[in-house]
């Protein structure tokens, strides 16, 4: 999902894609998180694109850091990955070499994609502290942020859901901070994303209402739907663009639609064993 959890525990990084709807009960609580009534910017700038009958996307991935670091957005020392993704965009240039997407241009794309302009942000990390018992402890982290470039009229075309929280410089007020533990995987579930296991680590992004603006057309010149192109260009975009990785084995990557799982072909079948080979040399 981010570059900014590359840093992987294991050997193989797990990539998966979800295409899903809400259900009545989780477009509620979609509702309640983001305040419904009370929330001004959510009224005006969030409720006009979203539906009960909405697409949604959720993209993972698993056996990566996840988004480590001070979440508060204060001074840019130390692991900085959770502000940076979460609060920051497109003006850091002293972020470690291992970590990418410094300029906001991959996390640009999350929000482009929604018609809501709003994402879930849920992740999981491995806490630099341990249990009483000295066996390793996990935080799990959910915020939702809405970065609008469509508001023209004021500067508040971004907006962050979370738990009110005072700065530790008072005098710079409060701020969103993510929901933390028990309750992050709580809201998750809610939305009806895919928790983390006790030991697994993390990312997930929830893309609300996913889709271009513009559908691309079939061969005779009709718009495909969301579902046509999640199940069959989708596959074959991943086996073009990541067979290599496939090969190898360093990717791991899951596709569903709803619940359904949808195949990705075989690299070796799609392509001729020579042009593998081929384009494998420098």
């Amino acid at each position: 999902t981010s570059n900014d959890s590359t840093n992987t525990k294991h050997e193989e990084l797990i990539f998966s894609l979800r295409d899903y709807h809400f259900t009545k009960e989780q477009f509620t609580a979609l509702n309640a998180l983001l305040g419904g009534a009370n929330n001004k910017f959510f009224n005006e700038n969030v409720l006009p694109h979203i539906t009960n009958e909405m697409l949604n996307i959720e993209i993972g991935d698993s056996n990566t850091t996840g988004l480590q670091g001070n979440y508060e957005p204060t001074e840019k020392v130390g692991n900085q990955n959770f502000t940076h993704f979460v609060y920051y965009t497109g003006n850091d240039k002293e972020k470690e070499t291992t970590s990418g997407g410094s300029y906001g241009f991959g996390k640009a794309a999350f929000f482009a994609y929604s018609q809501a302009r709003t994402i879930v942000v849920y992740t999981r990390i491995e806490s630099s502290k341990c249990n009483t018992d000295g066996t390793k402890a996990y935080q799990s982290r959910f915020i939702i942020i809405s970065n609008n470039e469509r508001i023209t009229k004021t500067n508040s075309d971004r907006c962050w859901w979370g738990r009110k929280t005072p700065r530790s410089n008072k005098d710079y007020g409060t701020y969103a901070a993510p929901i933390l533990g028990e309750e992050a995987d709580e809201c998750a579930v809610a939305l009806g994303m895919i928790p983390f296991t006790y030991d697994e680590t993390g990312t997930r992004i929830l893309v609300l209402n996913a889709g271009p603006d513009v559908l691309p057309s079939d061969e005779y010149q009709n718009p495909k739907t969301m579902e046509q192109l999640y199940r069959e260009d989708l596959p074959r975009y991943i086996v073009h663009w990541y067979w290599n990785h496939i090969c190898l084995k360093d990717i791991s990557f899951s596709l569903y639609y709803e619940n359904e799982n949808v195949p990705i072909p075989d690299p070796t079948a799609v392509f001729a064993e020579d042009e593998v080979v081929l384009s494998k040399l420098p």
